[in-house]
């Protein structure tokens, strides 16, 4: 279910981001934080998110969404996951970012904890 989010002023000054995504992937990361659940959990499969974030974009396609996903995980912003053959998504700084107001757990399995330069202390920030 679609949530209302909140977008910081810092989104649009952070020059990392700006460098590493393209101004589509930046809206496209945007529209995953609305699809996302209160713990950043959602399911990355292209065809719906294409219907979810770009519905009357006959320009964007299901390949393209599939590239915008691989681009968000090489920069560290989505981990994919799979848990009992089923892929699933996590936004990796959702909850650095966003403030939820009585939150409701996650119906999705949580990503696996491991440590790498995006997981500090081995379980997700």
């Amino acid at each position: 279910m679609p949530r209302t989010r909140r977008i910081k002023p810092e989104f649009f000054e952070d020059m990392k981001l700006a460098r590493e995504l393209s101004i589509d992937q930046r809206y496209f990361y945007i529209g995953l934080w609305v699809f996302a659940d209160d713990e950043g959990r959602l399911r990355p499969n292209p065809r719906r998110l294409l219907a979810d974030i770009f519905p009357y974009d006959y320009d964007i396609d299901e390949a393209w969404v599939g590239q915008a996903l691989d681009r968000l995980e090489e920069t560290g912003r989505l981990l994919r996951y799979e848990v009992e053959g089923q892929e699933y998504g996590y936004l990796t700084k959702f909850l650095k970012h966003q403030s939820i107001n009585r939150p409701r757990p996650s119906r999705l399995p949580p990503p696996p904890l491991r440590k790498t330069p995006h997981f500090g202390s081995g379980s997700p920030q």
